[in-house]
């Protein structure tokens, strides 16, 4: 259980790589609009898609990890393994 506070600390240091990562598409979205509302719409519409392009393979992951773990017990690790996988190419 982590105290609230390392969260909080987690969220905000991984901002940096979204800023870095996202932070150009974010912008050059909003250079081909003129009102305040259609720059408000595109970058309402590319966040939406963001998040649901991250939640369909998130999904699709814990389908998958699912199935892997209950079709054989032998394979109870194999989460773990992508796990790490992971976490190595996140960093």
């Amino acid at each position: 259980m982590n105290p609230w506070w390392l969260t909080m600390l987690g969220g905000l240091l991984g901002s940096a790589h979204c800023v870095g990562m996202c932070g150009g598409f974010a912008a050059v979205i909003g250079l081909n609009t003129r009102s305040t509302l259609g720059n408000l719409r595109a970058q309402l519409v590319y966040s939406c898609g963001r998040l649901m392009s991250y939640a369909t393979l998130g999904a699709i992951a814990g389908f998958a990890g699912q199935r892997i773990s209950h079709s054989a017990p032998a394979f109870l690790n194999i989460p773990a393994v992508f796990c790490l996988i992971a976490g190595v190419f996140l960093v």
